[in-house]
């Protein structure tokens, strides 16, 4: 990256996926010399991110809703949680605290059903299957997190932030919750979800662009999946809506005035048209 940015005079990079994010942020000095900034947050807030054990704990601790969880550190703890949510007839999610794109999540439900992956991710699973499954297959992912069933809809919140302020967000619903290429709902903003994307834009003094994943609980509270510490895949879905987070971007590396946006009406954009 280094050799690149020296031969091509880049003075800005936008990381794509959260280890770049992690890499580039960490050598951030050392391109600053080279008078190329990162369009990301700090190291710390990243290291925090990746994280989602983490991530929980820091949002818990500033009263920012996440679902119920717990740390799970070894396959005997996994099996008597699960256990107990079976006797309490409650539906649970068992997922790593580091992943990415929603492999191996196991969404456990108390309904008679069969076994099935979704695009090769997630697995949903009776609590009799998922006794069943060998231990083998959780040896290399703990510490889990086991947690509450959350419920669709799935929201992405896109933030373009500056010095701690959301200045303009983005909340998209998945038409189809199981694929999120399938075409988003481009919503009108809902305050309780903006209210989520200011106070994480304040709790870590975020600059650039972010996206949130957001799911409901069973009382219709929205709570924090994951914070991602780089514009989301679907970011082309804002761009549609006529939402410019990218000039953004621009603006702020600039220091040019940030321009405001504002959607006036719900649209639907399917990855061929724009319905509105």
């Amino acid at each position: 990256i280094i050799q690149i940015v020296k031969k091509d005079r880049i003075n800005l990079i936008l990381p794509c996926s959260d280890e770049e994010a992690l890499v580039l942020t960490r050598f951030r000095k050392d391109l600053l010399k080279l008078n190329c900034d990162v369009a990301s947050t700090n190291y710390k807030n990243i290291k925090i991110f990746s994280n989602k054990l983490k991530t929980y704990a820091y949002l818990k601790k500033s009263n920012i809703a996440v679902p119920k969880y717990k740390k799970i550190l070894n396959y005997n703890s996994l099996i008597k949680e699960a256990i107990l949510y079976k006797k309490n007839d409650l539906e649970f999610v068992v997922k790593p605290s580091v992943s990415r794109g929603g492999r191996n999540v196991f969404v456990v439900s108390h309904k008679n059903i069969k076994t099935k992956i979704n695009n090769n991710r997630e697995m949903y699973l009776s609590y009799k299957n998922f006794i069943k499954i060998s231990k083998n297959k959780f040896e290399k992912l703990f510490p889990l997190i086991l947690m509450e069933k959350l419920y669709d809809p799935i929201y992405d919140l896109d933030m373009f932030t500056h010095k701690g302020n959301l200045i303009n967000s983005v909340l998209r619903r998945r038409v189809v919750p199981d694929n999120p290429n399938a075409g988003h709902l481009v919503e009108t903003s809902k305050i309780k979800f903006t209210n989520i994307g200011k106070k994480i834009a304040k709790l870590f003094n975020l600059n650039w662009l972010y996206d949130c994943d957001i799911m409901i609980d069973k009382n219709n509270k929205p709570k924090i999946l994951e914070i991602n510490p780089r514009p989301s895949g679907s970011t082309s879905i804002a761009l549609s809506a006529g939402i410019h987070l990218l000039d953004n971007v621009l603006e702020k590396y600039k220091k040019e005035k940030l321009s405001i946006y504002k959607i006036k009406s719900n649209k639907i954009i399917m990855p061929d048209k724009i319905i509105f």
